[in-house]
């Protein structure tokens, strides 16, 4: 996609602002965790209270990244006030229910959640077709080339999928699962016991949701820094990238597709052991492809430029780039290793000696690469959006990318303490700068006026 054939369609007060009231949202539910009594540092799976509040910092990000596909691609029949408003009507409504939603069952805090929750679902709706009117408006040139919103179109329809998933889960959960209608047949079919099914059902849907966002900023950053003119070792990249994320996703949703409503465990593949306790799981092989395809795909756009653009430019692609790598890192790379280890880590289940480290592990990527890193990531890319309107602001915003970088190597150096001796205060720590930076480069955004997006990059 060439930056010169794209026009700013979204300039003035709102969709800076919008950005900014959801970074700000994001923030605020961040810094007053502890007020709400949030343990994001127990070991092991989150408990009801803190897996909604943890919704009520993810949907709000998946917003966030709904909007700068607006903004990136643009979709025109999007530019309108309607769908910013009801972005950040959407934000209020997740964040609010969120603080106060306490146990299962019905509640008016649920209620409030559960609004958002539905108006998030509609505002992708609109968003996917919005997609496909854009990709139809291309020139046939520019859609021989268009892998990349084909890729940004799957993921949003995929986190449409697994948020499906999510309400079927909610309703079981807030009004037994016998209310759902058809579900006691449907589990005769399948041979599945309720407990299972909805087992199956959280797995796919909490897995499915952060593949899919995570594989449509890879795709948003394809589509803002791409170039129909790319050749060589930057070209190959790009799209050898973006088809390795592409396949993975379709495949990983069809998998949990599957898994989720046909009464099937996902199979280990590389199996060892002497009971076979080792091997690793086929969707965290296929969420592994993902990544890979998105590193594939950042370190061309970051290491294979034209000289001729600003050194500002160069330095936020590495920081995207090395965003990422930590994220594959910190997920894949260590999750790897446990599941290839699983006699000594055990699942996390006692006796197994590691039990207590892979409880660590699980907390540690959850808040590390899967809820901090995107929204740094995001952050990065509003940067890019959003250029500095006096010359000291614009020195400011150029150290941020840089003070990405090291704030989010550090993260994973945390995450691999914390993981290997059971001390989470460097992690505590390294969290803490990832707030801050997070806070800060909100403040910054507030003051800016959306970047043309004919400038070429």
């Amino acid at each position: 996609m060439t930056e010169t054939n794209r026009t700013n369609t979204l300039s003035g007060f709102l969709p800076r602002v919008s950005i900014f009231y959801i970074m700000a949202m994001i923030s605020l539910m961040m810094a007053m965790s502890a007020l709400f009594k949030i343990s994001w540092m127990d070991p092991g799976d989150y408990d009801f209270r803190t897996t909604m509040y943890f919704h009520g910092i993810m949907a709000p990000s998946l917003l966030l990244f709904y909007l700068l596909a607006v903004f990136i691609t643009p979709v025109k029949e999007l530019s309108g006030k309607g769908y910013l408003i009801a972005v950040m009507a959407a934000v209020f409504l997740l964040c609010a229910g969120s603080m106060f939603n306490l146990h299962k069952g019905l509640s008016f805090a649920a209620g409030i959640q559960i609004s958002g929750f539905f108006l998030l679902d509609i505002l992708g709706i609109i968003l996917a077709a919005g997609l496909i009117k854009f990709y139809r408006a291309q020139s046939m040139r520019q859609k021989k080339a268009g892998i990349a919103i084909l890729t940004l179109f799957s993921s949003v329809v995929f986190i449409l999928m697994a948020g499906t998933l999510g309400h079927l889960l909610g309703w079981a959960q807030d009004l037994g699962i016998n209310s759902i209608p058809g579900i006691k047949g449907w589990l005769v079919i399948t041979g599945a016991a309720s407990e299972a099914f909805m087992e199956n059902v959280k797995t796919s849907h909490s897995h499915l949701i952060v593949a899919a966002y995570l594989c449509g900023l890879a795709a948003l950053t394809a589509i803002r820094f791409g170039d129909e003119k790319m050749a060589g070792h930057k070209k190959a990249l790009y799209y050898t990238g973006l088809w390795m994320m592409l396949a993975g996703i379709t495949a990983a949703a069809g998998l949990y597709l599957v898994s989720a409503l046909g009464n099937r465990d996902i199979p280990a593949v590389f199996i060892s052991g002497h009971h076979g306790e080792n091997g690793l799981a086929l969707d965290d092989l296929i969420l592994g492809m993902v990544l890979s395809g998105g590193a594939l795909l950042l370190f061309g756009l970051a290491f294979f430029h034209d000289k001729n653009n600003p050194q500002s430019i160069h330095h936020l692609r590495s920081a995207l780039f090395i965003n990422w790598l930590c994220g594959f890192i910190g997920s894949v790379f260590i999750g790897y290793y446990i599941e290839f280890h699983e006699t000594f880590f055990g699942g996390g289940e006692l006796p197994a000696p590691g039990a207590a480290n892979d409880l660590a592990f699980i907390r540690a990527h959850l808040l590390y690469s899967f809820m901090f890193l995107p929204l740094v990531f995001i952050l990065i890319l509003a940067i890019d959006l959003f250029p500095a309107r006096n010359g000291r602001l614009e020195r400011f915003t150029g150290l941020l990318p840089p003070a990405a970088i090291i704030i989010v190597i550090a993260g994973l150096c945390a995450e691999f303490v914390w993981v290997v001796t059971l001390n989470n205060v460097f992690f505590k720590l390294s969290m803490a700068l990832l707030v801050l930076l997070i806070v800060s480069g909100t403040i910054v955004l507030y003051p800016r006026g959306l970047k043309k997006l004919s400038e070429k990059k």
